[in-house]
């Protein structure tokens, strides 16, 4: 197993894993829903594109892909994941806990203080990972002082969790 940078070669690979992975998320919105926030619709013009704001990792098995996270320095204190998957065929197996780990380690290495992301409340499955990984979920007040004061620019989206994790 290795944890690196994907190259733009990967990106098909990455974008066919992902869309399979919002395959959930899907049932949770109307299709008109979904298309606006984009759920199944990655595509490697959308990685290229993403590079000017985030970074990605991948986790290999046997120089194949199975995980992808992108994630961003938001702002010096705050390490933030935008996307994480795991293609269903490796799921339940850790393989997300190992790149949300090499996140945190990131974060750590670059003096931030938490790693925080957002997700849908009745996304049972990744709320539950996520508290699984020691992540919680952000209330107001919580989003109001230290650590996590500069989480959000704007108000936050209804009926989405902030999780966050102090690291």
């Amino acid at each position: 197993m290795t944890i690196e940078k994907p190259k733009r070669e990967n990106y098909e690979e990455i974008a066919d894993i992902s869309n399979r992975a919002d395959e959930p998320f899907l049932k949770l919105y109307n299709k008109d829903q979904a298309k606006e926030i984009g759920f199944g619709l990655e595509t490697v013009e959308d990685l290229i594109e993403g590079e000017k704001t985030r970074e990605y990792l991948c986790l290999k098995i046997d120089n194949q892909i199975i995980s992808f996270v992108s994630f961003r320095l938001k702002n010096p204190q705050t390490i933030w994941v935008s996307h994480i998957c795991t293609s269903s065929d490796f799921q339940g197996k850790g393989y997300g806990a190992k790149l949300m780990q090499k996140i945190e380690e990131i974060a750590k290495e670059r003096g931030a203080k938490v790693v925080v992301l957002e997700t849908e409340r009745q996304a049972d499955w990744a709320v539950n990972f996520y508290l699984k990984n020691n992540y919680k979920i952000l209330l107001e007040e919580d989003l109001k002082v230290f650590p996590f004061d500069k989480t959000l620019d704007k108000p936050q989206v209804a009926n989405r969790y902030i999780l966050g994790k102090i690291i």
